[in-house]
């Protein structure tokens, strides 16, 4: 297996120094380019780290929504990693991952997705496959806007952390309520009622659903 890249103007074997035509390709085995991968990969401490920090902020943020408004949308937030790994370790990080896809249905500030994104990084190093994970495999949904764009942001900081470059690719993000209630008419998000919600493309094209879900009482549920 073999890499493509585009080479400098000179390039020296030896005692002789060799032009080559910036329009022309120079060929390296992709197992060396992997290896230049990994040795510049960050440490699992590196990373704890960098999600620990969101978690920070994500605790800040948690403790200005008001209670009242916490409890009636279900607002409570997963702060240990712990915990977010002994529910993604449903999920088997392999080739077959890449033709799959994950729904967040209540992203929050994206912890569940970013700690995902990190063990999918540990076996496959690469920007280029970490931002095709992002834009094809990637769904989360919130019903309040804010965190879907922080769950953007986090993922944007993620991959900037992890290869000091900027994501280019789009997410698949939405604002939807995922405890409204279907009706037995067809209502919600998948029937009749709306036809034409972007999320609705998805449907029966979900293999994992991750997430910790809003926790509404009997008397807190919005659709009640």
């Amino acid at each position: 297996l073999w890499k493509t890249i585009q080479p400098q103007s000179y390039f020296i074997f030896g005692n002789q120094t060799c032009l080559i035509q910036q329009t022309m390709a120079f060929m390296i085995p992709s197992v060396l380019t992997g290896q230049l991968l990994k040795e510049n990969m960050k440490t699992p401490l590196q990373i704890d780290n960098f999600l620990l920090g969101l978690i920070a902020k994500q605790s800040e943020l948690e403790n200005k929504i008001e209670k009242v408004s916490k409890n009636r949308v279900g607002a409570f937030y997963t702060h240990k990693l712990s915990t977010i790994d002994n529910i993604l370790a449903i999920v088997e990080i392999n080739n077959n991952l890449f033709d799959q896809r994950i729904l967040e249905p209540s992203c929050g500030q994206g912890i569940f997705l970013l700690r995902l994104l990190v063990k999918v990084y540990q076996q496959f190093p690469s920007p280029e496959v970490i931002a095709n994970f992002i834009e094809k495999n990637l769904i989360f949904v919130d019903i309040n806007p804010q965190m879907v764009s922080l769950t953007q942001l986090n993922l944007q900081n993620l991959f900037q952390f992890l290869f000091e470059d900027n994501y280019q690719g789009h997410f698949n993000g939405f604002e939807f309520d995922f405890t409204k209630k279907v009706s037995s008419s067809g209502g919600g998000l998948f029937g009749n009622s709306c036809p034409i919600h972007p999320l609705s493309r998805f449907l029966g094209k979900i293999d994992y659903v991750i997430g910790n879900p809003p926790y509404v009482t009997l008397y807190g549920r919005r659709d009640k």
